[in-house]
């Protein structure tokens, strides 16, 4: 029931830019009016707002890299998610190395320690990196969506019902904004 309360079920969002003075205060009143033009969730392979452009590959619907429009810099760009899958307690198999009487514990994860059951993830983007961590949904891509508008461009990546981000890109500001949302984790 309290995550009913939480739910977000706005339809649309309202951006635009408001000049306030420092130290001062802007009133401002929103009506309902007539349709003003949308902007485009089409799938481009770069985004920017003038200062800062981030470069998406179609293929893995991930964004790959940002390039700095004032310094004139490129640079790998990355967001990853990923999880530990915690023990419930005795014997994980192939955790012990040379000392296999620490691979068995009675200890459980809990508040206060953390125990990661040390098997191998499912096959995913961290696979290749030979961690224990597990991607968070059906398959290694996530599903992409970019919102153009003339204040904000937004790239949407969705990883599962449960783990999500928004890249957010304001026209002529000088920062990136990442928005991300975990939960709930399901149990089981």
């Amino acid at each position: 029931q309290a995550l009913a309360e939480l739910r977000n079920n706005a339809s649309h969002i309202l951006s635009f830019q408001a000049p306030v003075p420092a130290l001062g205060y802007g009133v401002f009143k929103v009506e309902a009016g007539g349709s003003a033009p949308v902007g485009s969730d089409s799938k481009p392979s770069t985004v920017t707002n003038g200062y800062y452009s981030l470069d998406i590959d179609p293929s893995t619907n991930e964004i790959t890299h940002i390039t700095n429009h004032r310094s004139n810099v490129t640079s790998e760009f990355s967001i990853q998610w990923g999880y530990y899958q915690s023990s419930t307690g005795g014997c994980t198999p192939g955790t012990g190395g040379f000392e296999p009487w620490k691979a068995c514990s009675t200890q459980a994860s809990g508040a206060y320690i953390f125990r990661p059951n040390t098997e191998k993830g499912i096959p995913g983007p961290f696979s290749k990196y030979d961690t224990d961590l597990f991607y968070p949904g059906p398959s290694g891509k996530p599903t992409l969506e970019v919102v153009q508008g003339p204040v904000v461009t937004e790239v949407r990546q969705i990883y599962s019902d449960w783990v999500t981000h928004v890249v957010r890109l304001v026209k002529d500001k000088p920062f990136v904004e990442v928005e991300w949302t975990v939960g709930p984790i399901p149990k089981g």
